[in-house]
């Protein structure tokens, strides 16, 4: 059968839409959810996180359509759709909603779908290590928008700030020189609060181009015509409608009066960790501690970087150590968990989890390893709970698929042993 013969031919000509104008009322938990006619990454990344699954418009499971304009009829979409997905549509056990209606839904939800991350889970979500963020969140790069216990959490603004960071430092461009020009862009725009989430970033070799409304801003205030971006409306102010580049050196020499000795040992760790010379910042860590006194968060970052080395043991001794100087340190706490577990403590590292919830009860990421540990070890009502719990602490984090799915296979099971 071609695919002109899996269209539907003879279905009505209206399709019932959410009206024009309207904000949708919208439960996207659990949801599959389909793009028809466009492909949109940015609204992707919110769908994901507010609990819904995309798939292709082909899929049989897809229960919500998003189209591009919500004047699409039905003679468009049927050439678009196979037949059973139009009838489903036409019987209305398909919702369709514009695109423009769900991003309103997106503003007017925000904080459903906004929720909290810690350093472990930006890291996951952008495949690089704690460290990482830990640096950039050191720099200024990324700012937490609360502390809890000593832990930063970052808002979904500051996850699409660390994606634009990941994205740079990907083509060559230095945290170092993106902090110099970033402080520069602030101090003559202070209006723009998050640059790098309100302004579209264009990278031309070692150069990048900040855009935003059709201009591109410099720091320096030099400017250029910006010959793809000329419409300009009334409410453009000059720097919109003109073009100006803002240079990002691949790298710059260290001002030594800028920080202190204690930065600058911590600044070398950071770029022999970017370099992947994991060993060598591990000795400058050391030298630090050996310079001015042990310090809990060296010690921290040395763990993390004899674990990724695969020296378990000598990481444990480090999280044990930065513990012992600063007990209330939960990150320490679920680190030493992790890596107890990694060589086989189990009744240790689920010690270790549980002592960090003694010192902050809602830490997402120790309900979730302690769920695992659990589950692991057939404890599964305790595991259920720290699923359960899990999920409501991170309904939109980037494990929250995975904890969805041990819940109801736990509960299923037990309700199977039950009958």
């Amino acid at each position: 059968m071609d695919d002109q013969d899996n269209r539907a031919t003879d279905s009505p000509s209206t399709v019932p839409f959410q009206r024009p104008g309207e904000t949708p009322t919208l439960e996207l938990q659990g949801r599959t959810v389909a793009c028809v006619g466009f492909h949109d990454p940015e609204l992707e990344a919110l769908l994901v996180p507010a609990g819904a699954t995309v798939r292709s418009p082909h899929e049989p499971e897809v229960d919500l359509l998003i189209v591009d304009s919500v004047g699409t009829d039905a003679d468009s979409l049927r050439e678009q759709l196979p037949v059973g997905i139009m009838e489903r549509l036409q019987s209305g056990a398909i919702q369709v909603v514009g695109k423009s209606q769900l991003e309103m839904f997106f503003d007017e939800h925000h904080e459903g779908v906004r929720s909290l991350y810690s350093r472990s889970m930006v890291a996951d979500l952008l495949g690089v290590p704690v460290s990482t963020i830990r640096s950039w969140q050191r720099r200024g790069l990324i700012q937490p928008v609360s502390n809890i216990s000593k832990l930063p959490y970052f808002d979904f603004e500051e996850v699409l700030a660390a994606k634009q960071i990941a994205t740079l430092v990907e083509l060559g461009l230095e945290p170092k020189a993106i902090e110099s020009n970033l402080r520069r862009l602030a101090s003559w725009l202070p209006e723009l609060q998050r640059p790098l989430n309100q302004l579209s970033i264009l990278v031309d070799g070692k150069d990048i181009l900040l855009r935003q409304a059709g201009g591109l801003v410099e720091p320096g205030g030099q400017r250029r015509l910006d010959f793809e971006h000329r419409e300009t409306d009334g409410d453009q102010t000059d720097w919109e409608a003109e073009a100006n580049i803002l240079p990002f050196a691949a790298s710059q020499p260290a001002d030594l009066n800028m920080h202190s000795r204690v930065d600058e040992y911590i600044e070398l760790a950071e770029q022999l960790e970017g370099a992947g010379e994991l060993s060598e910042a591990i000795e400058v860590y050391r030298s630090l501690q050996l310079a001015f006194g042990p310090d809990a968060d060296i010690c921290l970052r040395v763990g993390e970087l004899l674990f990724r080395i695969g020296d378990c043991e000598a990481a444990r001794e480090r999280f044990y150590m930065a513990i012992e100087l600063d007990e209330t340190m939960v990150e320490a706490r679920a680190a030493l968990g992790c890596v107890l577990a990694e060589i086989g403590q189990y009744e240790h590292a689920i010690s270790a989890l549980q002592g960090a919830l003694e010192y902050h009860t809602d830490y997402a990421d120790v309900h979730f390893q302690l769920a695992r540990l659990q589950q692991a070890d057939r404890n599964f009502q305790q595991a259920i709970r720290h699923w359960e719990r899990f999920v409501t602490l991170s309904p939109t984090g980037p494990w929250a698929d995975e904890a969805r799915s041990q819940l109801q296979f736990l509960k299923m099971k037990l309700g199977s042993a039950a009958d």
